[in-house]
């Protein structure tokens, strides 16, 4: 008798990528919720970029790299350091979403 692990192998890196997907999307909504906003741009500038066993969170805005490192800006709404903040605050969050996704697949 052989084992052929093939499909179970892609549906692993299926899910697994469809957690990370999952996950940045967990980042992305905290990060938005503490992003400068003043007009509403920075927060609607925030996206997602998948592929091959990764995700990432980020701004493209010109000034977002000035805000986020912005340690010294009043923000009436919002903080410095949205990015880094929001993913230390879903950390928890981030790995359970990415297990109970590849969970799916077993």
């Amino acid at each position: 008798m052989s084992l052929d692990f093939t499909q179970a192998r892609a549906r692993i890196l299926e899910s697994t990528l469809g957690g990370f997907e999952d996950a940045a999307e967990v980042v992305k909504q905290e990060s938005i919720q503490r992003t400068p906003k003043e007009t509403g741009e920075l927060r609607n500038d925030c996206s997602i970029a998948s592929g091959h066993l990764e995700a990432v969170v980020f701004y493209s805005l010109v000034y977002a790299i000035a805000q986020h490192e912005g340690v010294g800006f009043h923000h009436e709404h919002g903080e410095a350091k949205f990015l880094e903040n929001a993913l230390i605050a879903t950390r928890g969050v981030v790995g359970q979403v990415i297990a109970q996704s590849i969970r799916s697949a077993l």
